[in-house]
Parts: C-alpha cells; structure tokens; sequence
C-alpha cells in the first residue's frame, strides 16, 4: 500500500476500484430475508452496516448498502485482502439453490453501470 492509500485507509475511503465482488448471502432460497438480516453478521463484527454496496434480492430489487467511496468489510477470510479496492455486491441466496432471472438480470444492469462509472473492472466472485 502506498502512502495515498494507507492515508485513504485511514480516513475509511476507498483508495481505487480494481474489482466488483459477487458473492452470496448463503440465505435459505424462499426465506425472507430483510435489510435488518443482511446488516447483522457485519453490526456483530463491529461495523455499522452491511459489509457490501448493493444487495440485489430475489425480486430484482437492488438496495444499496454502503456508499460507494467507503471500503467492503468481507466476512470471509479469502476476501480481507480487498475491501479497499473493491465494490462488493450481494445475491441474496446462495449459489447451490442458484439466483433466478430477475436478479442475473439485475445484476447485469448494475455491473453495467458500476463499468460505465469505473472502466473496465473485474469481475469476480462465487457467484459471478
């Protein structure tokens, strides 16, 4: 990290999108599942609000979370190495039950966006 980023750390900005992270919920395919059940697992880490920028639900519908500028906060190991370089988006569900047509095609619509906005990104994930 250079001196720029460690200052952009500090002050909990992201420094530079390089990638967009897809990743699921690992939410039961039909439960319900609100913006209070998204946000918990991260308020329980400390943080305080969800650790991704958009969650994309099962009827299409895309919520954002965090305000693009600030970092992903990853529940998952593999993943700290990113949040400062990174947006992060959320399926709700989990990829064994697999995501239905309204949420790939949401999806599609934002990462779009997201690419139009930032360049070129990648795109990974274990969804994606």
């Amino acid at each position: 990290m250079n001196t720029s980023e460690k200052t952009s750390a500090r002050l909990g900005e992201r420094f530079c999108t390089e990638t967009i992270m897809v990743l699921g919920t690992n939410t039961p395919k039909d439960q319900e599942v609100s913006e209070w059940d998204l946000r918990l697992p991260y308020l329980e880490q400390g943080s305080l609000s969800a650790g991704f920028h958009y969650a994309i639900h099962p009827t299409g519908e895309i919520e954002t979370h965090r305000i693009e500028s600030k970092p992903s906060m990853f529940l998952e190991d593999q993943h700290k190495h990113l949040p400062h370089r990174a947006l992060h988006v959320a399926m709700v569900g989990n990829k064994d039950d697999g995501f239905n047509e309204d949420q790939h095609s949401a999806l599609k619509n934002l990462l779009s966006d997201l690419k139009d906005k930032y360049g070129d990104l990648e795109v990974k994930g274990d969804v994606y």
